[in-house]
């Protein structure tokens, strides 16, 4: 079956990424190399988004779903994504994830990395709800 589902360019959505040249000087900063961001974005009321990453991504990609509903799937486990939940996929994890056909996703998303990272609480087996 075909993934048929659109990335990115949907009315109102916001995203700035730091070109890969600018973050490999930027991160190895003391300053930054604990913790940093390489993306950011909105997708609003996304209607037919999805994304396949077979390869996965460098670095860690948190999801934080601020109305409708999705889904991630990682390995061959589909894990729902409900309001106002928050979920967190590992560096280079093979995913998919897309919205709901009826109550598609509002999405805010970021990408990030470094040193302490590990550090961090981070739960990429289930999604936390935020209340």
């Amino acid at each position: 079956m075909a993934f048929l589902f659109k990335e990115n360019g949907f009315y109102d959505e916001k995203r700035f990424i730091i070109s890969r040249k600018f973050l490999a000087e930027w991160c190895v900063h003391p300053l930054v190399k604990p913790l940093y961001v390489s993306g950011t974005g909105y997708i609003p009321e996304a209607v037919h988004h999805g994304v396949n990453r077979q390869e996965g991504v460098p670095g860690y990609l948190m999801l934080y779903c601020v109305s409708g509903c999705g889904i991630v799937e990682l390995d061959s486990a589909k894990i729902p994504i409900q309001e106002k939940s928050v979920f967190c996929i590992s560096p280079n994890t093979a995913y998919r994830l897309y919205a709901d056909a009826e109550t598609p996703w509002t999405l805010l998303w970021v990408h990030f990395d470094g040193t302490d990272v590990p550090l961090l609480p981070l739960n990429t087996d289930h999604p936390i709800l935020i209340k």
